[in-house]
């Protein structure tokens, strides 16, 4: 009964609410925010009533915990570090795919590693990028980079769609004289 009275006013207030900014919307008074607050508006006051109405929203059962897998970038090497005036360097890593719901579509398809100058894709040792865990290899351009520290960062992409990444710092130096 309670539920009847409440599901009842609630449609009463919003044919009023919605009446009056269709006519602000026809007399030209703020006619896209009046447009904008009746769509709000309605389906909040839809989801009220529903929620009120018998049996109600029912709520969200789950058999399981959903769950992202996100690879987690490992092992990272960079060398030589510092680098001495050497115009490339090794950038080696190890991408793991850690949960219980991987399976056979989960794998790894991709990786990068960049600084702010350059980016390159890394290839996976074995040859394919097919696994849930695989060791990463890579030759990264640093011949451009002012002296100093910086960063060299990875990221590896899975077939779940989502990114790990991992930073490491390096030191570029003039060669030693």
């Amino acid at each position: 009964m309670a539920r009847k009275i409440i599901s009842n006013g609630l449609g009463k207030v919003g044919n009023g609410i919605f009446s009056f900014l269709s006519r602000c919307e026809d007399k030209g008074i703020l006619p896209k925010l009046a447009a904008a607050l009746k769509v709000w508006l309605l389906g909040i006051l839809v989801t009220a009533i529903a929620s009120c109405s018998k049996g109600g929203i029912p709520p969200l059962v789950m058999c399981y915990e959903p769950v992202a897998v996100y690879p987690e970038v490992t092992e990272l090497e960079v060398s030589p570090n510092p680098t001495n005036g050497a115009e490339k360097i090794s950038v080696k890593a190890k991408a793991t795919l850690k949960d219980l719901y991987v399976d056979s579509t989960t794998y790894i398809t991709s990786a990068r590693c960049y600084t702010d100058k350059d980016t390159v894709l890394m290839q996976a040792v074995d040859g394919a990028f097919d696994e849930t865990s695989e060791l990463l290899e890579a030759e990264l351009p640093v011949s451009g980079l002012e002296p100093g520290t910086t960063s060299v960062q990875i990221t590896v992409d899975c077939s779940w769609g989502s990114i790990g990444y991992d930073l490491t710092d390096l030191i570029v130096t003039d060669k030693e004289k």
